[in-house]
């Protein structure tokens, strides 16, 4: 009987260990993913000092969405940064820092998430921009663009090239909000 006593007992301490063992590395791997999404985007000192946020510094302080990390702000940063990776270049990173103001999303996450159209996916990103654009508009699509005769090829252009960006911008930002969405709620568990 004593046997079967400190079998009970020793099992009981066995799963103690392990139910503790695995709600602290469940809580440190909760945690660690929030700290790698830290040191992915930039801090708020870099941004601040940044020569377009100088001038927005005290609109940047009104909100402590800006800067934390909640799952509002973060849907909402990803959608922004997704919208504004489709848009033409110079223009991606002051449309992420206003409609990140204006949304209360999260600034860094906003402006890190542009990176996604980088020197090496534009040409893709941008064909397909293309592509849908034409299709929608049912125009026949160029297929040999030459760099020579890029001024005379512009007029046929840009019409499906702009409403390419902005449908699939769109698109973008929809799946990425939900998928952040879905992410958060994964991962909060």
């Amino acid at each position: 009987m004593l046997g079967g006593l400190r079998i009970v007992q020793k099992s009981a301490e066995i799963k103690d260990y392990y139910i503790n063992h695995l709600h602290k590395s469940l809580a440190a791997r909760k945690s660690g993913w929030k700290q790698k999404l830290l040191k992915l985007i930039p801090s708020r000192d870099r941004i601040e000092n940044h020569a377009i946020c100088k001038r927005c510094s005290p609109l940047l302080n009104k909100s402590p969405n800006y800067w934390h990390l909640n799952e509002a702000s973060v849907c909402r940063a990803v959608a922004i940064g997704l919208f504004c990776a489709f848009i033409v270049i110079p223009f991606q990173t002051i449309t992420a820092i206003i409609l990140a103001i204006i949304f209360r999303s999260n600034l860094p996450l906003s402006v890190s998430i542009i990176w996604i159209n980088n020197p090496l996916t534009i040409t893709p990103i941008y064909y397909l921009c293309y592509l849908v654009g034409a299709t929608v508009l049912r125009v026949p699509m160029i297929k040999n663009i030459h760099f020579n005769n890029i001024a005379s090829d512009l007029h046929a252009l840009w019409q499906p090239f702009l409403l390419g960006t902005f449908l699939c911008g769109l698109v973008a930002c929809v799946l990425g909000y939900l998928c952040a969405r879905l992410c958060w709620i994964l991962f909060k568990r």
